[in-house]
């Protein structure tokens, strides 16, 4: 199977409701194909999540844990093809920098993400990774074409991962720090 990782707290701003609801739709067009890793700390929407799960029987294709150690998240996004992260604007809280991105472009994951917060500084769309529109009616069905795609196509997923992981260099806690050092003192 392919796997497909998320690592989140269980949030409303996570949006993995969302997520849970495009695996499914992805599973049920090509049956125990893929399977989706849910790795993340407990939150508002953790009954919510396992919920859905158990509603949509999808126990044998989705795994949800919670507080994973570092080094069970590093071999989890070792493992996997795609990450997949979804987030909203929710009361006024958005996603910010996003760390988790630049560890699975790290690891040669292909990112799948909504057009929101941080993650825009990061994923240059169609580059190093693929950015959506969540509030579009027909999203969930874009997306799932774009990981039969890259699922099928070994040119597009290779200048993709490279992109991505090559990506992932341009970013340090040094770097950031002198960033921040630098528009603080003007």
């Amino acid at each position: 199977k392919i796997l497909i990782s998320c690592v989140a707290n269980s949030v409303p701003r996570k949006n993995i409701p969302f997520l849970i609801e495009l695996f499914r739709q992805l599973n049920s067009k090509k049956p125990n194909k893929y399977h989706l890793f849910i790795a993340g700390g407990f939150g508002q929407d953790t009954n919510k999540i396992k919920h859905l799960i158990n509603y949509y029987g999808l126990k044998k294709n989705i795994s949800y844990k919670q507080n994973l150690l570092n080094s069970e998240i590093s071999s989890l996004l070792r493992l996997s093809k795609f990450f997949c992260l979804f987030s909203k604007e929710v009361n006024r809280e958005f996603e910010g920098f996003g760390i988790v991105f630049l560890e699975a472009m790290f690891t040669k994951n292909i990112i799948l993400s909504s057009k929101h917060g941080g993650i825009q500084n990061i994923i240059q769309n169609k580059k190093n990774g693929y950015l959506f529109n969540i509030n579009r009616r027909d999203i969930k069905t874009k997306i799932i074409k774009k990981i039969e795609f890259i699922s099928k196509n070994k040119k597009e997923r290779k200048r993709i991962i490279s992109n991505a992981y090559s990506s992932s260099f341009n970013f340090s806690w040094d770097k950031n720090i002198s960033e921040i050092l630098n528009l603080s003192l003007k």
